[in-house]
C-alpha cells in the first residue's frame, strides 16, 4: 500500500541531490531530502551505521498515512509496561553478550521464530543422534554424562545454562575425577553445538567451552590434573590374568588379543577367527568396520585404514592357546567383561570360610617380610585378601577390578620397551606416535618387558 523509494535528482550540470521520497496508494506524496554519503544503504534504526534523519523522517510520513503509531525511541513513555520489561531483558543479553540490541534483534530476524528446547528432550534427540550416525562409543560416554547433568539441572532450557553453574555442578559430581570431569565437559561442548548447528536460539559462546584468555573468550575454568604414568600389570599380574582368561570362552581370546597383540577390547571383541592368521603369514586384521575409529564422512566414505598387526611366535603361541580354550569371537562386549574372571572352586570357598573364622579372632605377631603384625594389622591384611577371594569367585578378577584399560596400557609399555620402536607401536596399537611417546615411553623396565615376552601358556 505504502513504500519509500529513494531516487536522486539533477541540480545543475555535474551534481545530484538524493531523495527519500515515500510513495503511498502508487503516488508520489512527499521527498525528504538525503545528506548521507551512501544513501542506498539509508535506515531508519537509531544506533546503526548507516542511520538517516531523513529516512527515519520519511518513515513517519509513511507509517501516519498507514494509521500506524511511530515509537520515537527518545520517548519511551508511550510504550506499554510489558514491552518494556522485555526490552530491558533484551538489553541485559545484549550487554551480558558485549553486543548491540540492534544485532540480536537483526540476527533474530534473520533465522525467525525463536527456537528453545528444554535438557531432557535434548538429551533423548542427541543420543538418537549418534546412534543413527553410527557411533556408538561416543553414545555411551554421551548417555553417562548427560543424564548426570539432567539429575541435577532436571529440564532447564539450554539457553539457560550460564558458566558459573556448569563450574559449580561439575565440581560437585565427588566421584568424578578431575581428569574425567575435564573430558565431561568437552563431550558437553559438542552435546551444545549440535543443538547450535540445528539453528536453536542460543547464546553465542558455548557455556561448557572453557576459557581461552588469550582469544579473550569467557568459559569454564579447566579442573586441575595430576599427570601419572600410565597404570600397567607386573608380569606376576599378566600370568595370572592370563591363566584366569584361559579358564573362560567369552574372556580368553579377546585378553590375549587385548594384553599380547595390543588390539583394543571393543575391536577385539567384534573380530572373527577368520580375521586372524595364524599359519603361512600369521597377523591380525583389522577391518574400518571393526576399528573403534569407524566413522563415515558425509559422502559415505570412511577414511580409517585398515590395520594388520604382523604376529611373532610369541604372539601364535598365545593366540593357539585361547582358540584351544574354546575362545569365542566375536563376543559381546557385556558379556565379556562380566566373565572377566571366572572359576569358581571349592579350594577358594574354603580359604574364604578360613580367613572369615580368622577375622573373628585375628593372631598377633604373624610375620609379613621382616614385620609383625599386631591384631589391628592383622585383621586389615585378612579383610583385604578376603575381599581379593570374593572378587574372584564373583567373576571379578581382583588384579585389573577398578584399574580401566590395564591390559592395553600394559601392552603398549611392555612392547615400546622391548622393541624400542615408537613407529611399530604406535602402528600395531592404532595411537600415533605422539600418544607412545607421551605415555607409554619409560614407563617400565627392558628386563620386565623382555620377560613378559617370554611368556608362554602351559
Amino acid at each position: 500500500m505504502g513504500h519509500i523509494k529513494t531516487h536522486y535528482s539533477n541540480a545543475r550540470k555535474g551534481q545530484r541531490n538524493w531523495y527519500h521520497k515515500v510513495h503511498f496508494s502508487g503516488k508520489h506524496i512527499k521527498s525528504f531530502r538525503c545528506r548521507k554519503a551512501n544513501p542506498k544503504k539509508c535506515n531508519g534504526e537509531y544506533g546503526t551505521d548507516n542511520y538517516c534523519q531523513a529516512y527515519r523522517e520519511a518513515q513517519n510520513d509513511l507509517n501516519v498515512r498507514q494509521g500506524k503509531k511511530t515509537i520515537d525511541v527518545r520517548n519511551l513513555s508511550d510504550v506499554p509496561e510489558g514491552d518494556l520489561i522485555k526490552i530491558m531483558e533484551a538489553l541485559s543479553v545484549a550487554k551480558q553478550e558485549k553486543v548491540p540490541l540492534s544485532a540480536i534483534v537483526l540476527e533474530a530476524a534473520k533465522r525467525g521464530a525463536v527456537k528453545h528446547i528444554g535438557l531432557v528432550e535434548a538429551r533423548k534427540v542427541y543420543l538418537e543422534a549418534l546412534l543413527d550416525n553410527g557411533h556408538e562409543a561416543q553414545h555411551k560416554k554421551a548417555s553417562g554424562i548427560t543424564e548426570e547433568l539432567v539429575n541435577h539441572f532436571h529440564d532447564i532450557g539450554l539457553h539457560e545454562f550460564d558458566i558459573e553453574a556448569i563450574q559449580k555442578w561439575a565440581k560437585g559430581v565427588k566421584r568424578w575425577s578431575n581428569g574425567h570431569k575435564n573430558r565431561s565437559l568437552l563431550a558437553l561442548v559438542s552435546f551444545w553445538n549440535h543443538f547450535k548447528m540445528l539453528q536453536y536460539s542460543l547464546p553465542e559462546h558455548n557455556p561448557f567451552a572453557f576459557a581461552d584468555s588469550s582469544k579473550g573468550k569467557p568459559g569454564l575454568k579447566a579442573f586441575t590434573v595430576l599427570e601419572e604414568p600410565k597404570d600397567t600389570l607386573t608380569v606376576r599380574e599378566c600370568k595370572k590374568v592370563l591363566r584366569q582368561a584361559m579358564t573362560q570362552p567369552a574372556t580368553a581370546a579377546v585378553v590375549v588379543l587385548v594384553l599380547i597383540c595390543g588390539v583394543r577390547t571393543e575391536e577385539a571383541a567384534r573380530l572373527c577367527w577368520d580375521d586372524i592368521e595364524l599359519e603361512d603369514d600369521p597377523e591380525v586384521t583389522i577391518s574400518p568396520r571393526n576399528a573403534k575409529k569407524f566413522k563415515p564422512t558425509k559422502s559415505g566414505k570412511v577414511p580409517t585404514a585398515t590395520r594388520h598387526i604382523k604376529l611373532t611366535p610369541h604372539q601364535v603361541a598365545w593366540l593357539r592357546a585361547a582358540k584351544e580354550a574354546g575362545g569365542l569371537l566375536p563376543v559381546d562386549l557385556g558379556v565379556y567383561n562380566k566373565k572377566l574372571s571366572g572359576r569358581k572352586d571349592a579350594l577358594k570357598q574354603a580359604r574364604i570360610n578360613k580367613i572369615e573364622e580368622e577375622l573373628k579372632n585375628p593372631i598377633e605377631g604373624r610375620r609379613v617380610g621382616h614385620k609383625k603384625l599386631n591384631a589391628k594389622e592383622e585383621k586389615a591384611r585378612l579383610n583385604e585378601r578376603l575381599s581379593s577371594l570374593k572378587d574372584y569367585m564373583a567373576g571379578v578378577s581382583p588384579w585389573i577390578k577398578g584399574r580401566q584399560n590395564v591390559l592395553r596400557h600394559t601392552y603398549c609399555s611392555m612392547h615400546v620397551a622391548h622393541f624400542k620402536n615408537i613407529g611399530l607401536t604406535a602402528h600395531y596399537a592404532g595411537n600415533s606416535e605422539r600418544t607412545i611417546r607421551l605415555n607409554y615411553l619409560d614407563v617400565l623396565k627392558p628386563k620386565d618387558a623382555e620377560t613378559f615376552w617370554e611368556l608362554l601358556p602351559c
